[in-house]
């Protein structure tokens, strides 16, 4: 049962982030962004959710007995849980419309201004964390494919933003960082303790 889902996320993941390197190098692939109802984007999303389910559904079955309370294991589910709610949160923040490359407009503010690709720089560490919580044996090896799809694909939308938002995008993308905006907060802190 375990291979039911653990081949499929292992090949799915293997091809998404060979295919996201090769678009990284040759934009004319357009593997992602991909043109909506185009080859590339049906492709892209058959191996990007395939990825995605089989990873949880491995994490839900091969989810090893805890005989006792484990602090690690408890606290790695809770941070998968709370990584969870915040991913929901920022794909909320940022809307429908300009999901996943969406062209609604820039978002700037509120988590954006801790990270250009908050999305990514939470579903990273939530399944690192589902990975700790459930020692599945072969969990660890979907969520470092995973870790590799979501960094590729936040490299990829890069200039496609700066085609799409220009001179706007690349000031925001000088004052954010990519994924963590550990400067920012550590001025916050640093503001607290002075004030």
């Amino acid at each position: 049962m375990i291979t039911t889902f653990g081949v499929p996320g292992i090949i799915s993941g293997a091809l998404l982030s060979i295919l996201l390197a090769a678009n990284a190098r040759d934009r004319s692939l357009r593997l992602w962004p991909a043109l909506p109802g185009s080859g590339q984007s049906y492709l892209f999303w058959f191996l990007f959710r395939t990825l995605n389910i089989c990873a949880l559904l491995l994490a839900a079955i091969d989810w090893q007995p805890m005989p006792t309370i484990e602090p690690v294991r408890v606290a790695a589910a809770a941070a998968a849980a709370i990584g969870l709610i915040v991913y929901v949160t920022a794909c909320i923040r940022l809307g429908r419309d300009n999901l996943y490359c969406g062209t609604r407009g820039l978002t700037t503010t509120g988590i954006y201004a801790w990270s250009r690709n908050p999305q990514y720089a939470i579903a990273m560490p939530s399944y690192f964390s589902l990975a700790i919580a459930s020692q599945s044996t072969l969990l660890p090896l979907l969520v470092a494919l995973l870790i590799a799809v979501f960094w590729l694909m936040a490299i990829n939308e890069e200039p496609w933003l700066e085609a799409e938002y220009g001179r706007d995008y690349l000031q925001y993308k000088h004052a954010v960082p990519r994924f963590y905006n550990f400067g920012k907060l550590k001025s916050r802190s640093s503001d607290t303790a002075t004030g």
